[in-house]
């Protein structure tokens, strides 16, 4: 889950945003290529095959942070790309909509950048089989933002 602006861009760039229910904003599923080189801090999107996916919910609750809107969404990724989540979120060619705290994928980037504010994503459930017995492994940890 995650806290981000509550009126996200709907017309990605790159790769392609596409709705469940075509009467409704939300769930949608995030698609693109995203890239990472080795030694850059940021991950990008190009106009390749799709690499990476994630589901998009919107949550109900609105709060006001700074004079803006806001928002959680749940994000449910498909793939699990390098920052795959922030740059669905956060990148031009994508939502254009950052992650509250985010300073590599902010408008104002590192610059913004302070102690007292954090990244506002958060993974909630984490659930695998167990590589060996098979069994479910559940991790639930309560969100506190």
């Amino acid at each position: 889950e995650c806290l981000a602006t509550l009126a996200p861009e709907q017309h990605p760039q790159y790769g392609t945003i596409v709705r469940i229910d075509r009467h409704q904003p939300f769930p949608a599923i995030r698609a693109s290529h995203i890239c990472k080189d080795r030694g850059r801090l940021q991950a990008y999107e190009i106009p390749e095959t799709i690499n990476a996916q994630t589901l998009i919910e919107r949550g109900s609750t609105v709060r006001c942070l700074d004079g803006k809107a806001y928002v959680n969404y749940v994000l449910h990724p498909k793939t699990g790309k390098t920052h795959q989540l922030r740059v669905h979120c956060a990148h031009k060619s994508g939502l254009a909509t950052p992650i509250f705290g985010d300073v590599f994928y902010s408008r104002e980037g590192q610059a913004a950048e302070t102690g007292s504010q954090r990244l506002c994503l958060h993974a909630e459930r984490l659930s695998f089989l167990h590589p060996i017995t098979g069994r479910l492994i559940e991790i639930i940890s309560e969100i506190d933002f």
